[in-house]
């Protein structure tokens, strides 16, 4: 066991830290197997006060800058992921004037097979449903439904899981994801230039198109992606991926 988890109840076999995060476990810290924490390059924290208790499932991965800090109660299940600078909360550490008051501490709760994209507020009463999708800078304070992908300020369902069968199309997906993505209004025209979007950034595209290999269950070959300028040629190679 890494020596920076020591402070842990449990932690299963093959858990890897990278850094030294900060980990205090006044109440049980319980963590399971293939258990990935970064805390370079910025510190990472896991706190649970007296009282309170973590629980983290099998294959869990949490980026660096992350804080996670339990007075009650924090679950997060098998496989999840939590990206850079994430913050999850049970509490909201003090009542107005009263900074010694931890103030009320409700549960949260985060399901198997959730991915929680950078810089996320996960805030006290959450609950997050399995399968769900957190896109970047969002704060969640209420219930994410299975499946479901959410954005903004609070957290709204931007697109709802796929009924049964429902297989959707490599073009659907680009224009959706764009749309998550660049926070757009509606999808883009086909002869509309990448870097034209709004708020079109270097990090953003690797984020797209990652986003999209997710979506497809595929990787893009990276030199063809290179190529891409216009919404219809990015459409294009998702669909001559995907065969």
């Amino acid at each position: 066991m890494s020596e920076a988890l020591r402070a842990a109840a449990l932690v299963g076999e093959d858990a890897r830290v990278r850094g030294a995060p900060v980990v205090r476990g006044q109440g049980p810290i319980r963590i399971g197997r293939g258990f990935r924490f970064a805390a370079t390059p910025v510190l990472s924290h896991l706190i649970c006060a007296a009282g309170g208790r973590i629980d983290i499932g099998d294959g869990v991965c949490i980026d660096f800058g992350a804080a996670i800090h339990a007075e009650r109660e924090i679950s997060i299940g098998d496989r999840t992921r939590l990206g850079a600078y994430c913050v999850v909360m049970d509490t909201d550490f003090h009542r107005v004037g009263e900074h010694e008051d931890t103030g009320l501490a409700t549960p949260v709760r985060i399901g198997r097979d959730v991915v929680i994209e950078p810089r996320v507020t996960i805030l006290r009463g959450a609950e997050v449903g399995d399968g769900a999708r957190v896109l970047a800078g969002s704060v969640v304070s209420g219930v994410v439904p299975p499946g479901a992908t959410v954005a903004g300020v609070p957290a709204r369902v931007v697109r709802a899981k796929q009924a049964e069968g429902e297989d959707e199309q490599p073009a659907e997906i680009v224009r959706r994801v764009l749309i998550e993505t660049l926070r757009l209004p509606e999808a883009p025209g086909g002869e509309v230039l990448l870097e034209h979007l709004p708020g079109w950034t270097s990090l953003l595209r690797l984020q797209i198109v990652v986003t999209i290999e997710d979506a497809l269950g595929v990787e893009m070959p990276g030199e063809r992606f290179a190529l891409v300028r216009k919404v219809s040629e990015l459409v294009a190679l998702a669909e001559a991926t995907r065969r």
